[in-house]
């Protein structure tokens, strides 16, 4: 993400006309400030009451559009004197008014507990299995640590919990946080669904598999881990009446010397009635109980955010500028007509004590182009600061810091090497320049192309890194050069990588598989690369992002196998991805042959299909999320249900039956899917590796 020197100090302050009412700090490059139920990390905009008395935001609207003031507006909802409310501007247009939250489930709720065997039964997590021959027992359970309430056998590597309690009114929950507190892994189910796991792969994992190590937090006087459920899962687990919670805990050796779980369910209610005793456990923790998201997301290459009074006259506007991971723009003071970048954003808090930066120093310029040489080349690089700044510089993929060697009038380079350079400054009111980087190769000779991507390896490695916790979903930042098979470079971006693809083979071999997202707003351009990848595709010359695939299972057999059977399906009814091979360096070191594939998000639909992104419905089934849990990817799965219904209650043996059917679902398209399916012998399918989309 790039923005220069700011001057928007006089931007949005000409439409305040005397409001208490401010847009006071914004951001569009959330990555790990704030996340919402979903697990995702939107924009955001908190707003500021700056009276001294409460004002009804009822009626008040939020916009990315001066034509358009009263876009997303808000519901009955007060704003305390003196007070900050976020709201998340995720596109998702919706809000949750939380009267309050209560703990339904808590270490001392009635808790059962079995050592299982090869013998246990695989239903134990299901709401009718018969509980009664196992052991009660007060939670944390475990061992090793001296903390628990109940202490088992030091032999057992696992253990099996159930509780129930009862739900008067699910309509009544409008949020689901589960607190757990373990070591090692887990799996959690709700009357039998599964609801949240760590550390485990099996589906359902064995009674004595082994989990990732995990340490338990509490003991050291830090919060448990939080799952925040989605609305479309704890809705499809809880019933009204009796529910089971059911906790599967593993250990992450036989031999290890503690386990432990201490479990809280709690929820979030739309109204004043007390259902468990009205309180939250010791631990419970969240922002804001009335959580709200606008319907628009603020561009990542900046843009204005409009406050209208009940009327739709504009009171106050902002300009969120192109903001770096994790930074925000605000006043300081608070409601004051000065505005800076932070560093440390602080929504729902004061920036009265935050530290504003007015910009960033200019970024530098490599003179000499990344590329494949076959003799030592001379770099220059030149200095654009207009504030003194220093140049500082790295040759092994990391990002220079204040302590890297300053760039001398020159370098020698004549091995693999990848430069970066930042420009540091020499006056506390600026940031450092963005990253400029090049990659060198020196005799190397390739017939495919080559993608060079470098990152900090903190960002791959350890407890930050992707590699080393390949069952995340967490995105870095990478800077990814594309060569084509002449050498020549072609492109070069931003981009974001995460971990992808099933955890059994993608994610976990030493050659993973990642996603690289040029068009991520937070640590790529926020836009797509115009370039087009794939031969097979030439016509689609426009990529948000794309997906290096390792060979899952059989990356060291027969990698090309999947990447096969998608250019036979190429030719059928069926929906599939087009590939082609690429060569692949990780910060200067060969890292081996990939296939770079099309990835199956919404703008895969729009160049392939002709979708409108904004109407698509994608639905997904992985057992990396659950098994046989249909997700929602994008969209709804309200037509896909209608569908099933008509399907399976239209009369069969209708001389129309067949043609009825093909009017919800594209038979062609699904009798080549089912055959393909099973001529391939796919074993890792029905349960696991599927989409849908309408």
């Amino acid at each position: 993400m790039k923005f220069l020197f700011l001057s928007f100090f006089a931007v949005f302050c000409s439409y305040n006309l005397n409001s208490q009412i401010y847009i006071n700090e914004a951001s569009n490059s959330n990555a790990t400030t704030l996340f919402d139920f979903d697990g995702d990390d939107p924009d955001w905009v908190e707003i500021y009451n700056a009276s001294s008395e409460s004002i009804s935001l009822k009626n008040y609207a939020l916009s990315d559009k001066f034509s358009e003031p009263q876009k997303w507006i808000f519901p009955d909802v007060n704003l305390a004197a003196n007070s900050f409310m976020t709201i998340f501007a995720s596109g998702k247009n919706y809000f949750d008014l939380i009267n309050h939250y209560e703990t339904a489930v808590n270490p001392q709720s009635n808790w059962k507990f079995l050592i299982p065997d090869v013998g246990t039964s695989s239903t134990w997590n299901s709401s009718n299995f018969d509980d009664n021959s196992w052991t009660s027992a007060p939670l944390g359970i475990g061992y090793g640590d001296g903390d628990d309430a109940t202490d088992i056998d030091p032999s057992a590597f696992s253990v099996y919990l159930r509780t129930s309690f009862n739900i008067a009114d699910t309509s009544k929950i409008l949020k689901t946080i589960l607190d757990l507190d373990f070591d090692d892994g887990f799996v959690a189910y709700i009357n039998g669904i599964e609801i949240a796991r760590a550390g485990l792969t099996g589906n359902p994992p064995n009674w004595d598999e082994l989990s990732i190590e995990h340490e338990a937090l509490i003991y050291q006087n830090l919060y448990p881990e939080k799952y925040d459920l989605s609305e479309v899962l704890f809705q499809s687990a809880l019933k009204n009446g009796t529910n089971v919670l059911a906790i599967e805990l593993h250990n992450s050796s036989f031999n290890s010397s503690d386990l432990t779980l201490i479990p809280y369910l709690s929820f979030g209610f739309s109204d004043a009635t007390t259902y468990y005793g009205g309180d939250v456990h010791e631990w419970f923790y969240v922002q804001n109980n009335n959580v709200f998201h606008t319907n628009f997301t603020i561009k990542g290459e900046g843009e204005s955010i409009y406050l209208s009074d009940t009327l739709g006259q504009i009171i106050d506007s902002m300009f969120v500028p192109d903001l770096d991971a994790d930074m925000s723009f605000g006043r300081q003071n608070d409601g004051s007509d000065s505005s800076f970048v932070f560093t440390i954003p602080s929504p729902g808090q004061s920036n009265n004590n935050s530290q504003g930066f007015i910009g960033k120093e200019l970024e530098p310029t490599i003179l000499f182009n990344g590329g494949f040489y076959t003799e030592e080349i001379t770099v220059k690089v030149t200095n654009n600061s207009t504030s003194n700044g220093e140049l500082r510089f790295t040759l092994n993929g990391q990002n220079p810091t204040i302590n890297s060697d300053i760039f001398p009038d020159s370098i020698l380079l004549n091995a693999n090497s990848v430069l970066k350079v930042i420009c540091f400054p020499t006056q506390t009111a600026y940031l450092q320049s963005n990253t400029a980087t090049e990659s060198y190769f020196f005799i190397e000779d390739f017939t495919l192309p080559v993608l060079s991507i470098s990152t900090d390896d903190a960002n791959l490695y350890g407890s930050t890194g992707i590699f080393d916790n390949n069952q995340t979903d967490w995105k870095k930042p990478c800077f990814v050069e594309y060569f084509d098979a002449d050498g020549l470079k072609k492109f070069d971006t931003r981009a974001s990588i995460k971990p992808d693809g099933g955890y059994g083979g993608s994610r976990s071999n030493p050659q993973h598989s990642v996603t690289i997202e040029p068009s991520n707003d937070v640590y790529g351009e926020g836009k797509p690369i115009l370039y087009p990848l794939i031969p097979a595709k030439s016509f689609i010359n426009e990529y948000h992002s794309f997906y290096l695939r390792n060979g899952s299972n059989l990356w060291n057999q027969y990698p090309q196998k999947d990447a096969n059977f998608m250019r036979i399906m190429s030719e059928s009814n069926a929906g599939s991805q087009a590939y082609t091979p690429v060569v692949v360096y990780i910060n200067g070191e060969y890292f081996g042959v990939y296939e770079l594939r099309e990835k199956t998000k919404p703008e895969y639909f729009e160049s392939n299909y002709g979708n409108d992104p904004d109407s698509l419905d994608l639905l997904s089934i992985s057992y990396f999320y659950g098994p046989s849990l249909l997700r929602v990817s994008e969209g709804s799965d309200t037509s896909f249900y209608k569908m099933r219904d008509f399907v399976t209650t239209y009369p069969s043996l209708a001389i129309d039956y067949f043609e009825k059917c093909h009017e919800k679902l594209d038979l062609y398209n699904f009798a080549d899917y089912i055959l393909a399916e099973n001529w391939f012998a796919n074993f890792d399918w029905i349960y696991n590796n599927m989409k849908v989309f309408r």
